[in-house]
């Protein structure tokens, strides 16, 4: 049995979309390594688009392999997500809809 989320807070991310778009064609790195590891995330989509999370290399990110994680769906928090990630791990985005230039992409770490 599965162990409950953990609830304490280990970091944030802040991503301002205005500066640095999330595009549909390319995976933009959020972080070139998560400096904690995290058990779970929330994530805040301000956006009308669907965005996808992927750990892995520049370059390596994947939308079918095992390196993909999430789908966050548009137009608000998710809750509390199960979100294993090792510290030092690259984490990236990519929109599957339409390009986001506005707004604040807001990732909760917990751990």
């Amino acid at each position: 049995m599965r162990q409950l989320l953990s609830t304490k807070p280990v970091g944030t991310l802040y991503n301002n979309c205005a500066s640095n778009n999330i595009a549909t064609g390319s995976w933009l790195q959020l972080l070139s390594s998560i400096p904690v590891a995290a058990s779970a995330i929330e994530v805040f989509n301000p956006s009308g688009s669907i965005l996808q999370l992927s750990i892995g290399a520049a370059g390596h990110e994947t939308d079918t392999g095992k390196l993909f994680l999430y789908t966050i769906q548009p137009g608000g928090s998710t809750g509390l997500l199960p979100f294993e990630i090792p510290n030092s791990k690259p984490l990236s985005v990519k929109a599957v809809d339409a390009a986001v230039s506005d707004g604040y992409l807001v990732i909760n770490f917990f751990g």
